[in-house]
């Protein structure tokens, strides 16, 4: 399953890269702020792989760590990435800034990527939109709406969808175990451009 093999490629690789700034403690000023972000972003990857690994997952805590993630992505993300910014104990390459354009991308979509699983978590935690109602003449209640011309005639009426149903949902987004895959995507796509190997 793409969903699984990608997940805990990706989850494994990313919690090395926490193991690696854990092992590069003592960071300080706007480095010591990045990677203090990243730890909360691979923490909530972590949290986010766990959630999804048994099937059902709890919506709050999938659109919690979510959250974090889209808290520290984009923009803001940049915003501690000023040019030049490799003081130790930076893992980030000269690459980020050379390919500005890339690394921006990178770290918009996943900012978006998080903003979508935050409200896709959201749609999966709501009651689901109810079947439509068939009704025809064997339907109680219904006698009445059901003597269409062809009833009068003594021909079998046409079933009908009650315009009581809901409408026909909106074209729903991808889930939120896609979503995820595709933020780990993103993330391992970052770190295999951007920051130094272990």
């Amino acid at each position: 399953m793409r969903f699984a093999s990608i997940s805990i490629a990706a989850v494994v690789a990313i919690a090395g890269a926490v193991g690696g700034v854990f092992a590069h403690g003592g960071a300080t000023g706007i480095v010591g702020d990045r990677m203090n972000g990243m730890m909360d972003m691979a923490q909530s990857v972590k949290t986010l792989s766990q959630s999804f690994a048994g099937g059902a997952f709890d919506p709050a805590v999938v659109r919690q760590a979510a959250r974090v993630i889209e808290g520290h992505a984009g923009e803001t993300m940049l915003q501690l990435f000023p040019e030049g910014s490799l003081d130790s104990p930076s893992v980030a390459t000269p690459e980020i800034w050379t390919n500005w354009t890339e690394f921006s991308r990178l770290a918009i979509r996943l900012r978006q990527l998080a903003a979508e699983l935050v409200a896709a978590a959201d749609r999966d935690g709501s009651p689901p939109v109810p079947a439509p109602v068939v009704s025809g003449p064997e339907a109680p209640g219904d006698m009445w709406a059901s003597l269409d011309e062809r009833a009068l005639l003594g021909l079998k009426p046409q079933p009908r969808v009650s315009t009581r149903a809901t409408e026909a949902p909106a074209e729903i987004g991808p889930s939120p175990q896609a979503l995820f895959a595709e933020i780990t995507d993103a993330c391992a796509s970052c770190h295999a451009a951007f920051r130094e190997a272990n």
